[in-house]
């Protein structure tokens, strides 16, 4: 019997042979060990193929933010052995800083794979913030920059998607891969680039460790095998690195029925846009939503002096009533699918950079997504539906993590949910995804 460890483990058994994901490698090394006559290692071996960043040194030297506890009993898991494995960590448990411990404790060049391209130039930042190396010797693939061979490479799937740049990332000897936000590795395209890179360490970072359907889920693991370590929130609300958030869920009476008459025949893509503009048409609706906002933000700028609140609808037409009916009072900034890069930007850069502390911002609930780091924020108000099938079970518990990043003075953290009727399906879904989000969580419910 034989074992070939490559971007796949293949099982040879006589004239029978078996294809299994890398994801599954510990298992069948510690199954199949003492038959085995022949292992056979064709990924990126760290000393057998010269993987190392920095000859004759075992670790990278930290130069800057020091490991937290909860941090390095993260990293203290991967021992060498730990061919796979994942964190599980919420939003602002510093998983960027993670890797980059991780990174300087194997010191072995790695890959390291963001989900968008804001996210290449932070986390090249970081990393060079954190490793006491020569910062040559971290580099980057984006649109600007094509540091091929960098020890340390930061990109994005996208990048890897093309044919020539990913031909020349496995000539370049990567021996583990980091996947940031890796849920979003069970994506085809995604998947199938990690999968054919020989890297001999795989391994992810998620706050949200799981999809909508349990075959996606299982992509994950097949990918980069089990959780590995992960952080306790309670701890982190405890010692004050991330504050508790509170929900609230408002009823707003309006019925949400996708089997309407006139909906019955469309497709389900098409049933579910018509919906959504629906949802977001209603006068009643919008109304109610309109006055609770309104009041709310009254009273935070009575009690606070300025206001730090975030408002995510589903369509532009919600979007951008609410902007003409806020903006005579409050500071409303407005971000859409036709805001140009340079004001997205600068939008972004004023709010990360605390150069604007009062504000009301306006956009669409992927205007939360990962990378999104404004720590000052205190209320987020969902005014669409942000459950299935209108949102993932990921993408609700990134809006209520980026409230909860600790700030100056910052004692609160409010999600507000306008609480849709719905029934059948949708209001089985929405439980389940409401259930998933409050156990990783653990917010105070209104």
């Amino acid at each position: 019997m034989q074992l070939i460890i490559g971007s796949q483990v293949k099982l040879i058994d006589g004239v029978i042979e078996k294809i299994f994901p890398y994801g599954e490698v510990l298992e069948l090394l510690s199954k199949f060990k003492n038959i085995c006559t022949d292992v056979e290692w064709t990924v990126n071996v760290p000393q057998r193929d010269k993987c190392k960043i920095i000859e004759n040194q075992e670790t990278i030297n930290i130069k800057n933010f020091k490991a937290r506890d909860f941090q390095q009993a993260c990293v203290d898991k991967f021992t060498r052995t730990a061919l796979t494995g994942f964190i599980y960590a919420p939003t602002g448990s510093g998983k960027t800083n993670i890797a980059a411990y991780l990174i300087a404790k194997r010191n072995i060049r790695t890959l390291f794979i963001v989900p968008k391209y804001d996210l290449v130039k932070q986390t090249k930042k970081r990393f060079q913030d954190i490793l006491d190396i020569d910062p040559s010797m971290i580099g980057e693939i984006s649109s600007s920059k094509k540091e091929f061979g960098a020890p340390i490479l930061i990109t994005t799937w996208q990048s890897l998607n093309k044919e020539a740049t990913l031909k020349r990332v496995k000539e370049d000897k990567y021996a583990q891969i980091i996947c940031d936000e890796m849920h979003k590795a069970s994506a085809s395209v995604y998947y199938n680039v990690v999968s054919s890179i020989p890297a001999m360490y795989k391994h992810g970072l998620t706050a949200t460790p799981y999809r909508n359907n349990v075959k996606n889920e299982q992509r994950l693991y097949d990918l980069v095998g089990n959780e590995i370590a992960s952080v306790d929130i309670l701890d982190l609300y405890k010692h004050g690195f991330l504050v508790r958030p509170n929900i609230r869920f408002k009823n707003t009476n309006y019925k949400i029925d996708i089997e309407q008459e006139y909906l019955r025949t469309l497709d389900f893509n098409i049933k579910l846009g018509m919906l959504k503009k629906n949802i977001d048409k209603s006068k009643k609706r919008k109304q109610l939503i309109l006055n609770d906002i309104k009041n709310s933000l009254v009273y935070e700028k009575k009690q606070f002096k300025t206001n730090q609140s975030v408002i995510l609808v589903n369509t532009l037409e919600l979007g951008q009533m609410l902007k003409e009916e806020l903006s005579s009072s409050f500071n409303v900034m407005y971000i859409d699918a036709n805001t140009k890069a340079k004001e997205r930007n600068e939008i972004f850069s004023n709010l990360t950079e605390n150069i604007i502390t009062d504000y009301v911002l306006i956009g669409t609930s992927k205007l939360l997504g990962e990378g999104t780091d404004i720590p000052s924020i205190k209320n987020v108000f969902c005014a669409s539906p942000a459950y299935p099938p209108f949102e993932d079970t990921a993408r609700l518990q990134q809006i209520i993590g980026r409230a909860m990043r600790p700030f100056k003075d910052k004692t609160s953290a409010n999600i507000i949910i306008y609480n849709d009727e719905t029934t059948g399906w949708i209001n089985k879904k929405k439980n389940e995804v409401l259930d998933i989000v409050i156990n990783n969580v653990k917010p105070v419910i209104h």
